[in-house]
């Protein structure tokens, strides 16, 4: 029996005895609580081990890319990781929450207002979106995504929106199907992994974060300015060196630029 379904058994048991009137202090059996804490720290975790989160780069989509239909569905996905990687963005802050019901798009999932096209000094866009982890109230902040394969699948992506309109005085969302459903993260998640596991990359290892984890890792990789990092993401602290893992290539050149032993010489 594991510790869990004995912690389970036992309350079990305090709800039959409190159903019978007799009110039961757990916090006194000292003993048991010890035996059961013991449990837990010997016994092998029966779930198996999560993947670690495999950062999804702008170099990894354009790879990806050619193994998705040609379809508006798969135009859609590719344009929806684009976003997400070139903008650093969680999951929630393209799609709206997850587990929201499709007749009932979470109110910040993007909506197409939210994304417009500049042409200078480059060709780029400037994505807005309100209400982040880092901007409680709504004031909005503005996201550049520039980089040029993202530019032109993006536009590629909007020239084929349909625009359907769901009453909202905002404007049709920005990640939709013909019908007016919204793309959701499971249904996007379930179209690219196989994309993915083409191309080498390991899908049990793909999430909603690894999007965000990836625009970190891809600009860090390209040698930008942590401060611009840090911007890009809205990181108001050095945690976004959690979401970067260095490529190969870098190791190997960080390695070669490092001083040589004295020792040696």
């Amino acid at each position: 029996m594991s510790a869990a379904t004995a912690r389970l058994y036992i309350a079990g048991v305090y709800h039959a005895q409190e159903m019978l009137g007799i009110r039961v202090d757990g916090s006194k059996f000292r003993v048991l609580a010890q035996t059961l804490r013991g449990a837990e720290k010997q016994a092998p975790s029966l779930r198996p081990p999560r993947p670690t989160r495999v950062p999804i780069t702008i170099r990894d989509i354009t790879d990806a890319a050619v193994h998705l239909p040609r379809t508006y569905t798969g135009i859609m996905c590719v344009g929806a990781m684009y976003v997400a990687v070139g903008a650093a963005l969680r999951i929630s802050e393209l799609l709206g929450q997850m587990g929201v019901s499709p007749s009932n798009a979470d109110s910040r999932a993007l909506r197409l207002s939210q994304l417009r096209e500049l042409p200078s000094p480059h060709p780029h866009f400037v994505l807005t979106i309100f209400a982040h982890k880092t901007d409680q109230r709504g004031q909005g902040t503005e996201i550049v995504i520039g980089h040029p394969q993202a530019v032109d699948h993006i536009r590629m992506f909007l020239a084929s929106h349909p625009k359907p309109s769901d009453g909202d005085a905002r404007g049709p969302l920005l990640f939709v199907f013909p019908d007016g459903i919204p793309l959701s993260s499971r249904y996007l998640l379930l179209v690219i992994r196989p994309a993915f596991a083409s191309i080498g990359i390991d899908p049990r290892g793909i999430s909603g974060h690894s999007f965000r984890k990836g625009g970190a890792t891809g600009l860090a990789n390209a040698g930008v300015d942590d401060s611009l990092v840090r911007a890009l993401g809205r990181w108001k602290s050095n945690a976004y060196l959690r979401y970067i893992v260095p490529s190969r290539s870098s190791l190997i050149n960080a390695t070669r630029k490092s001083p040589s032993d004295p020792s040696l010489h």
